[in-house]
């Protein structure tokens, strides 16, 4: 699938295991955020966590990336979209995101 979609063009270089997903969720700040519980948007496959936002080039271990960041698999708090449903909800609304996250601080 073309990674345009997804407004990057990285992802057409990376060798997802398994299915890759877009995830919007709730996620627990560190260092001058500490303790900021605000939404966040990442790609991820079977095992590894993929986070270029704010010029950052992270791919981390998925586990580790959810026990740093607090992330809890639980709606209304968390979403993962196939990059076709990611497609669709980016054309029906036209903007990236967060199309469905609620976070305890609106944020």
């Amino acid at each position: 699938m073309d990674s345009k979609i997804l407004g990057e063009t990285r992802t057409n270089k990376i060798k997802f295991v398994g299915e890759p997903h877009v995830v919007h969720a709730q996620v627990t700040g560190q260092g001058a955020i500490s303790g900021l519980k605000y939404g966040h948007a990442w790609i991820e496959d079977d095992q590894l966590v993929y986070d270029y936002s704010n010029g950052r080039e992270l791919v981390i271990p998925k586990d580790f990336y959810y026990a740093v960041g607090k992330v809890k698999k639980t709606k209304p708090r968390y979403f993962k979209y196939t990059f076709e449903e990611a497609r669709k909800k980016m054309l029906d609304s036209g903007h990236y995101g967060p199309w469905d996250l609620k976070t305890e601080s609106g944020l």
